[in-house]
C-alpha cells in the first residue's frame, strides 16, 4: 500500500487500517480512498510549494494564521491559474 500508518489515530486524523491481519472488503476499500485522498492533499500541497516559498520549510505560526495563508495561497493560486492562456500552460 502506498500510504504510511506513521501518525497516532486521534480525533483529527484517520489511519489506514493495519496490514498486519486479513482485512475484509469494507477495510481495504477505506484503506483504497484513504490512500487516494492523502496522495490528492499531497499533490496539492506540492503544487503550492513550487509557486510559495512560504510551503517549502516549517511555518512557525499560529495555527490560526496557518489556515488564512493556505487558504489565500489556494486563492492566488487558482486567480493565477484560470487568467494564463491555455497555450502557456
Amino acid at each position: 500500500m502506498g500510504c504510511d500508518e506513521a501518525f497516532a489515530l486521534s480525533k483529527n486524523f484517520l489511519k489506514p487500517f493495519p496490514g498486519s491481519r486479513p482485512l475484509i472488503a469494507k477495510q481495504k476499500g477505506f484503506n483504497y480512498r484513504l490512500c487516494g485522498a492523502r496522495r490528492v492533499v499531497e499533490n496539492a500541497l506540492g503544487m503550492l510549494a513550487l509557486r510559495f516559498r512560504i510551503f517549502r520549510k516549517l511555518i512557525c505560526l499560529y495555527v490560526e494564521n496557518i489556515d488564512i495563508i493556505v487558504s489565500c495561497a489556494c486563492l492566488l493560486h487558482n486567480l493565477k491559474k484560470k487568467n494564463i492562456p491555455k497555450r502557456l500552460q
